[in-house]
């Protein structure tokens, strides 16, 4: 497999939104997978540990784990599960989020897991709040009218990478949502129900594949814990391919509408006082090549006329207005000329 770096503001089409997240989730599965031990792998641990205390038996299997009545057994337990469950999910959002951040700005390869600490936890908890707050008014669409519920669905989808990527507050990165996702949406949906289903068919795969290895073992309290882990990282792997979905598709959004290297260009620009930066570059010995050159050709130019300057003077003053002549016939200044014209 190709291991050059992944441009990520780029244009995509429906088969690229699909393909180039696992492409980038295998080429970085050494450092990501690390990543994700570390972050996101306690608390699925604590996860399998509170199932395990709150709701099995040493007489039932992993699946009985999850099964709808065992949560319903336990209230208490039931809510302090779903809470890990948020954490879980806003760090996995989050640390995704901020890894594809550092690639675009450090390059692939040039950070490390510190790194990802530091800047992690500057937005860990404007993630969470920005996602509790979309999936309050997510939940509010549905029961309202359903079809309002599933449109903010897949607007707020990239909402973690507008407060990432932009570094705004919550209201900012909502509203930007909508910006970035006009148009776009049935693109954004159609793209998440395939991964949807490309993920169901193969966590299902994986995760009977895994029951039926650990089922060898017998069920024990201490191999239901073990086997739960297990699949919950596996798990936690393959979502993290789709977790990577609205990064991509951000990004190529963004890249139609804005192309985000010529805003940073303009911006660059804005910021710099100093018009020099524009000029040709080149050795100081080439520069007075041409300006005698020029010279010359002027004078070669002025002999040509009837009426030839008599003093130094006056050849000053025919050069200085010829100079003049060549400098604004096109009307524009010499800093108008060095204007980046887009």
């Amino acid at each position: 497999m190709n291991n050059n770096p992944i441009e990520i503001f780029k244009q995509r089409d429906f088969g690229e939104f699909i393909s180039t997240p696992i492409t980038f989730f295998i080429q970085e599965i050494k450092l990501l997978s690390k990543v994700l031990l570390i972050f996101v792998g306690p608390f699925i641990v604590l996860n399998v540990i509170l199932v395990s205390v709150f709701h099995i038996g040493y007489d039932q299997d992993i699946f009985s784990m999850f099964t709808e009545q065992n949560y319903n057994q336990n209230s208490g337990g039931n809510l302090i599960i779903r809470l890990v469950d948020l954490f879980q999910s806003i760090m996995l959002y989050t640390s995704l989020g901020v890894y594809v951040k550092l690639y675009i700005e450090r390059g692939k390869g040039n950070f490390d897991v510190q790194d990802i600490w530091q800047v992690l936890s500057k937005f860990y908890w404007p993630v969470l709040g920005g996602q509790f707050l979309a999936g309050i008014m997510i939940i509010v669409g549905i029961l309202v009218l359903v079809v309002p519920g599933i449109y903010l669905g897949g607007v707020f989808s990239i909402l973690f990478v507008v407060i990432i990527f932009e570094e705004e507050g919550v209201s900012k990165s909502i509203s930007r949502c909508f910006e970035v996702i006009k148009g776009n949406w049935w693109t954004a949906f159609g793209t998440f129900i395939v991964m949807g289903i490309m993920f169901l068919v193969v966590s299902g795969i994986l995760g009977l594949l895994l029951g039926l290895v650990f089922s060898v073992a017998g069920f024990s309290q201490i191999v239901s814990v073990f086997s739960g882990v297990i699949i919950g990282l596996v798990t936690i792997m393959l979502t993290a391919v789709l977790v990577l979905l609205p990064i991509f598709l951000y990004a190529s959004f963004v890249a139609d509408k804005e192309n985000p290297k010529l805003m940073n260009r303009i911006n660059d620009i804005s910021e710099t006082d100093d018009v020099n930066i524009f000029e040709v570059s080149g050795n100081k010995s080439d520069e007075q090549n041409m300006k005698e050159e020029s010279t010359s050709t002027e004078e070669n130019e002025l002999l040509k006329k009837e009426e030839k300057p008599k003093t130094q003077d006056d050849w000053e003053k025919l050069l200085d207005e010829q100079e003049k002549k060549n400098r604004f016939e096109d009307g524009e200044d010499d800093i108008d000329r060095f204007k980046p014209k887009f």
